[in-house]
């Protein structure tokens, strides 16, 4: 990543350059992240919540390398790209790590986590639409703003699509079924949440609570329409240990 974006061609105008960055890419690696662009930005106020492309341009090897910036990318041949977006912070990971010890600012990135949770689960269950690859490196939290974003759009993909390939790598290969559809439903529904709920379980770990939230019995033991409810408690159980 590049801030403010990198020189490429064609070239991205902004009298505020520092709001943007570069993500640069293999060029054949681009279809999939346009796509999954296309479907979010299908959603009502996406860019809400999701940082979206604004433009796309060819890039020269050598500005890399004069940026000081080694990548695998320059090992081959291919082309490369970058793709500009909006700034949206940095990843939970880094979040963390910086405010280590710092508690009001990581109880309030949780607040924020949780109000992401739900405009994901709304593009899950009211749109059809999964990120599929919701983690700590693929948040941000933008302290400007206050807000948390989802980044890292090119797994992202409609129920269809998703079923389609979960079928593909089912073992043994059962024919299409109601049971295995709805099987693979609840699937693409864990995936996004749970990488939610798993990222307000590391920064509370981080603080030392260790046993408040899993992640994976939150999966296992909420049912899908009581996930909105099931966050409202965490939210309760976490603004009470603010509190002590």
């Amino acid at each position: 990543m590049f801030r403010p974006p990198i020189p490429c061609t064609p070239p991205f105008h902004s009298e505020s350059p520092e709001s943007y960055i570069s993500k640069v890419i293999a060029g054949e690696d681009l279809e999939r992240e346009m796509k999954g662009a296309e479907l979010v930005r299908s959603i009502p106020c996406a860019s809400d919540f999701i940082a979206l492309p604004v433009h796309t341009c060819a890039i020269d090897p050598d500005i890399l390398k004069a940026h000081n910036k080694r990548s695998v990318l320059l090992d081959g041949p291919t082309s490369l790209v970058s793709i500009v977006y909006p700034y949206a912070g940095e990843t939970i990971s880094s979040y963390i790590w910086k405010n280590k010890g710092n508690k009001k600012a990581l109880f309030n990135c949780i607040d924020k986590l949780f109000e992401l949770g739900k405009h994901v689960y709304r593009m899950n269950s009211k749109y059809n639409i999964y990120h599929c690859d919701v983690s700590n490196n693929n948040i941000t939290y933008n302290a400007e703003s206050d807000v948390c974003f989802l980044i890292d759009l090119e797994k992202v993909q409609k129920f269809d699509d998703f079923y389609a390939e979960y079928f593909q790598r089912r073992k043994g290969s059962k024919p299409m079924s109601e049971e295995l559809e709805k099987e693979a439903l609840l699937r693409a529904r864990k995936v996004d949440v749970k990488g939610i709920v798993r990222s307000v379980e590391d920064i509370l770990k981080q603080m030392g609570y260790k046993k408040v939230i899993d992640s994976v019995k939150f999966v296992y033991d909420v049912a899908w329409e009581d996930v909105p409810a099931a966050f409202d408690e965490m939210c309760e159980t976490i603004q009470k240990l603010q509190k002590d």
